[in-house]
């Protein structure tokens, strides 16, 4: 796979990010989407619903967001943010910019807009449902 060839190989040992692209995209859906099912979150992520789980458990332990139990249907769990997963979304936002900044700024200005080019060309061939 051509991946390969431009990935780092072989780091083992790092420590995890609390402030994974994955983690902030979920905690945004969840803020914009207030009492969203897990469903509906699993299909917005692309990913299975036992992913969405695992997620959402992590989040949960983390207090960054809660279950909640559904007044209209007792089976239906909905997610809230909360308070500390908003700041944890702000931290995560500004982590992510500061690390893609950091990564783009060994590019000059030609090189950047050959990658805008290239991410548009991409974009533009792909499904707009994913």
């Amino acid at each position: 796979m051509a991946l390969k060839k431009i990935l780092p190989q072989g780091e083992k040992h790092i420590a995890p990010d609390p402030f994974t692209c994955l983690r902030v995209h979920v905690l945004e859906y969840i803020l914009e989407h207030d009492l969203s099912e897990m469903k509906e979150l699993s299909h917005f992520l692309s990913i299975t619903p036992p992913s969405t789980t695992s997620l959402v458990n992590r989040l949960v332990r983390a207090g960054s967001i809660v279950r909640v139990q559904s007044p209209l249907d007792r089976r239906k769990v909905l997610l809230r943010i909360t308070p500390k997963g908003k700041d944890m979304l702000i931290k995560g936002k500004d982590h992510i910019e500061d690390h893609m900044g950091k990564m783009f700024s060994i590019l000059n200005n030609k090189e950047l807009d050959q990658f805008i080019t290239i991410v548009k060309k991409l974009l533009a061939s792909h499904p707009k449902n994913i």
